[in-house]
């Protein structure tokens, strides 16, 4: 379809001040049968499958909010400068929001405009808009991307906003220059981004050792309960601003016996997914660059990559439990490696436990998705209980299709 981008950006106007943008897209049904037939909790775990999730969440968001909401246009026809400093020229093609004060972008590229210079301006709108509004929740921006064409380069935009930002994005193609209709535009297949099978390999393991030394430390074991709920939410919290997946389970040493020693009388250990152990080996191999290179040299030169992260994301709670405790840092394992320790350990028991990020998504999801209201309350599942989060990670580790707990 050729049509200029003055005259795309006129009709589609036109379309949403007569509120029709959402009977004129027609292939809706696709995914929502999409989302619809997705099986949580008995799909593998894959970046593939949480994007593709994400995207069909969002398209239907937004497809809704068209045909359900009253739509109004900021600067109608004109496009409105949303800089702050009006020596800056920032015009998205339509600003438009509905009766929540949710906000739509638009972005058209359509003719010489390239893939570049698209990407730069959606993001420095997105940027701005957070510059008016400092407080204004990234769910609260949708994109609505209109294209003859999503390559590589934008096709990869939409993604990392899904992903990072955690906005809501639509992609449509125009189809039919007399009548103007859309054509959902699924940017996944651009990219011919594979699957991959989630092991208990792509899990590297780190643990903080509680040493008592002092007085304080059989207080704070009295009271370690009320340590670990601030603990947990400083973890919780920062794996969420790190966009970390992973793990913990605090066990205790009952040997210990609240004596100061050589022997912990706590230790916190997390698991983190390792990103060097989820590469696509064969399509690096095939490539031949120098990232692909570089890339594999690293994921074979060492058995965990996490030290930094593991750091950031224990740093505020490491500081807390100083307060109580001597912690040290103990030597990362593998997954397989930790489970295979700690099942040869005496006296030592998990106690508390938690999961976050997509991953703790997907970890829940197979825990209570196929579990109706009715017999919810009659099964012991807790994702914060020990037994049931080793049993989840073996579900996802070995590729069952669901967990049957003992009920003796």
């Amino acid at each position: 379809m050729v049509m200029k981008e003055a005259e795309l950006q006129d009709a589609v106007v036109r379309i949403l001040q007569d509120q029709d943008l959402a009977s004129r897209i027609t292939n809706l049904g696709y995914f929502r049968g999409r989302k619809k037939g997705s099986r949580p909790g008995y799909r593998e775990y894959s970046y593939r499958n949480i994007l593709t999730d994400r995207y069909d969440s969002s398209v239907i968001w937004i497809c809704d909010r068209f045909a359900k909401w009253e739509i109004s246009l900021v600067g109608g026809i004109n496009p409105t400068n949303i800089s702050l400093d009006k020596s800056d020229r920032l015009y998205p093609d339509i600003i438009a929001y509905d009766e929540c004060k949710n906000f739509f972008l638009f972005e058209l590229k359509v003719g010489s405009k390239t893939e570049r210079e698209a990407v730069t301006e959606l993001f420095a709108y997105v940027f701005e808009l957070r510059t008016l509004m400092p407080t204004l929740n990234n769910h609260e921006i949708s994109l609505i991307i209109i294209s003859d064409e999503f390559g590589v380069l934008l096709s990869h935009a939409v993604l990392q906003v899904l992903s990072f930002f955690g906005m809501k994005v639509l992609c449509l193609r125009p189809k039919n220059k007399i009548y103007l209709n859309f054509e959902i535009v699924d940017p996944l297949k651009s990219l011919g981004m594979k699957d991959y099978r989630l092991s208990d390999k792509a899990i590297s393991v780190y643990s903080l050792s509680l040493y008592q030394h002092k007085k304080v430390s059989l207080k704070a074991n009295e009271n370690i309960e009320m340590i670990l709920k601030v603990v947990d939410d400083m973890l919780l919290d920062r794996a969420n601003r790190l966009g970390s997946n992973g793990f913990y389970f605090l066990h205790k040493n009952e040997y210990t016996e609240n004596t100061c020693g050589p022997v912990a009388t706590y230790f916190i250990t997390i698991g983190l997914l390792d990103p060097f152990k989820l590469l696509d080996v064969p399509s690096l191999l095939s490539r031949k660059t120098n990232i692909s290179s570089f890339l594999l040299d690293i994921a074979s030169d060492h058995d965990s990559h996490l030290q930094n992260h593991f750091y950031e994301l224990v740093s505020e709670a490491e500081q807390f439990l100083k307060k109580f405790y001597h912690v040290t840092y103990e030597t990362p394992a593998s997954y397989r490696q930790f489970s295979r320790a700690f099942e040869s350990w005496q006296n030592v028991c998990a106690v508390s436990c938690n999961v976050w990020g997509e991953f703790g998504e997907f970890v829940r999801e197979i825990l209570y998705s196929n579990k109706t209201g009715e017999d919810f309350f009659n099964e012991e599942l807790d994702h914060t209980n020990p037994f049931c989060l080793w049993e989840a990670l073996e579900v996802v580790f070995s590729g069952s299709n669901g967990i049957d707990f003992d009920d003796s």
